[in-house]
């Protein structure tokens, strides 16, 4: 591991390694919220308020993602750019998500 940040409320931990691959972890229970991979060495940093993960690569690309005041936040969002079809319940418990609505 090569870079680690805590959210401003110190809830989520984001931390990133040398082969290009970003991670947010819940601190309350230390589960793996997202995982950003973008290749190469890869370097990061918080934004001051918060609100922004850049990571940037050996290659010299740079991208930046959204960061999330709560984990409801980023079930939210996930749910509305990332998940392509709804999630059973088993896979909902298996990935500490609240239920389906």
């Amino acid at each position: 591991m090569f870079g680690v940040s805590w959210s401003p409320d110190e809830k989520i931990i984001y931390t990133v390694n040398g082969e290009g691959t970003a991670r947010a972890f819940d601190v309350a229970t230390g589960k793996e919220l997202l995982i950003y991979k973008v290749g190469g060495w890869a370097n990061a940093a918080l934004s001051l308020d918060g609100n922004q993960f850049f990571v940037y690569s050996g290659e010299v690309v740079g991208y930046v993602f959204p960061t999330w005041d709560t984990i409801d936040d980023l079930v939210a969002y996930a749910r509305e750019c990332c998940v392509m079809r709804v999630l059973t319940p088993e896979e909902c418990q298996e990935f500490g998500l609240p239920p389906n609505e």
